[in-house]
């Protein structure tokens, strides 16, 4: 039985996310998004690696096996999944570690790390009215 093109593409997209992960824990102080590996990693980096190949080898298993009763439909699963896998990553990198994409954290008027100097910079320069905004945006409690 030959492996589909759609299982190869989520096992290598799953092996970048893997590699990237520990490349950006390691040395970058990146942090896991996903709280289950966030779990696992805690355990160890040797945890993490294993139980990250087992999640992502036994659904492949099972959409190969489907895929021999209904082929069409696993194939646009897999397409589905692949774009779903791509989103979540980014998602989660961008909104867990923004450093690494290079994009600067807005933190709240509340929050007690400092606001960066961009940000303050770029609100003295919006008019009054959307200042006033931002200002009543900034100051409701984050939940």
């Amino acid at each position: 039985m030959r492996i589909s093109k759609e299982s190869i593409t989520i096992g290598l997209i799953g092996l970048a996310d893997l590699i990237t992960t520990i490349y950006w824990i390691l040395y970058k102080g990146a942090d896991e998004a996903n709280p289950l590996f966030a779990f696992f990693l805690s355990l160890g980096i040797g945890c993490f690696i294993v139980m990250k190949l087992v999640m992502l080898a036994c659904p492949l298993y099972v959409l190969e096996y489907a895929r021999m009763r209904s082929p069409d439909f696993t194939r646009r699963a897999s397409r589905c999944a692949i774009a779903a896998y791509l989103s979540l990553y980014m998602v989660g990198v961008v909104n867990i570690n923004p450093h690494l994409v290079g994009i600067e954290p807005v933190y709240a008027a509340s929050d007690s790390r400092q606001v960066p100097e961009s940000v303050l910079n770029n609100y003295t320069k919006l008019p009054t009215g959307m200042k006033m905004s931002l200002a009543c945006q900034i100051s409701e409690p984050m939940q």
